[in-house]
């Protein structure tokens, strides 16, 4: 192809772009975003942000629509909802395609999540098409169809790739494996120790009906505690302050473990919320200097350190 960039008489060497692989970078960076633009234009910048726009709004109305789906009085309107989701899977598989054929590098592209997920949200349109939608005598053969119809609800998520602040909370969840293994080994403790402990004290005062095969309470009703592994769901509801109130302990020292259950949950989930805000912070930070970085020398320093 022809050369875009050419050669300089002075300076150094720079390797020329064909019209190929120029077309490539232009069409990322208004598809993706989140690499560097091929060139400084006014015009390219605004075709990117309309096209986000564009395809966040696309994305707000798939999921406007598959929520609306499910309302009886809505969602009779068959013809409708399937020429939506024709147009809209058509969008999508288009956005996809280009973006593959035209991504700088294809293993980056393929370990990416969220694209990914802009595969599995498009995934079951074509799967119903080719097995004639799962209705009538394929229905009972083809039940997976109406689970995998819930993945597009993942389209929400793609939302995430023009959003720095969605990118941001990925990259703290991502930093703060360890926050979330102390969360569930302090939760796993508390769980088995305050079930345990529960079960045995409102076992007290409960019968075993042969019968039932149930532990009968003093009200001749099943008491909710039948096991350690049942009394796990109170726990749960205990620890995180949700307190349904579907179960609770009848007895004075079950509703003292109770109240201890509450104190640590707190505990439990506080500790770890630090560490997630705190690796929050480093990551807007790393962001704040990434976006110096661009501008000045000064900024890439910055930004070397904090790095390293």
């Amino acid at each position: 192809g022809e050369s875009v960039v050419e050669m300089q008489d002075s300076g150094p060497y720079v390797a020329p772009v064909s019209t190929w692989q120029y077309t490539r970078s232009l069409t990322f960076y208004i598809l993706d975003g989140d690499c560097a633009p091929p060139t400084d234009s006014q015009w390219l910048h605004i075709t990117a942000v309309a096209f986000r726009v564009t395809s966040s709004l696309f994305v707000l109305l798939a999921t406007v629509a598959f929520c609306l789906q499910s309302v009886p009085d809505i969602g009779r309107n068959v013809e409708v909802f399937e020429t939506l989701e024709f147009l809209l899977v058509l969008f999508f598989t288009i956005e996809f395609l280009l973006r593959l054929l035209s991504c700088p590098e294809y293993l980056p592209f393929a370990r990416s999540l969220l694209n990914w997920i802009d595969v599995l949200s498009i995934f079951p349109f074509y799967l119903e098409s080719l097995t004639g939608g799962g209705n009538g005598q394929l229905a009972s053969g083809f039940m997976i169809i109406r689970v995998l119809r819930l993945l597009r609800a993942l389209r929400i998520l793609k939302l995430s790739r023009y959003c720095d602040g969605l990118k941001d909370v990925s990259s703290t969840i991502m930093s703060s494996t360890d926050a979330f293994i102390i969360l569930l080994f302090g939760l796993a403790i508390v769980l088995v120790l305050s079930s345990s402990m529960l079960y045995v004290v409102e076992l007290r005062v409960a019968v075993w009906d042969e019968q039932l095969r149930l532990w009968i309470g003093p009200t001749g009703n099943a008491i909710p505690f039948q096991s350690i592994p049942h009394t796990f769901w109170w726990c749960i509801v205990t620890l995180t302050t949700v307190g349904y109130g579907d179960e609770v302990p009848s007895t004075n020292l079950g509703k003292l473990i109770s109240g201890i259950t509450m104190v640590m949950g707190i505990f439990v989930i506080a500790f770890p919320t630090t560490i997630l805000s705190t690796n929050f912070a480093h990551v807007r930070e790393r962001r704040r200097i990434a976006a110096l970085a661009a501008q000045d020398f000064q900024g890439f320093k910055e930004f070397k350190t904090v790095m390293d």
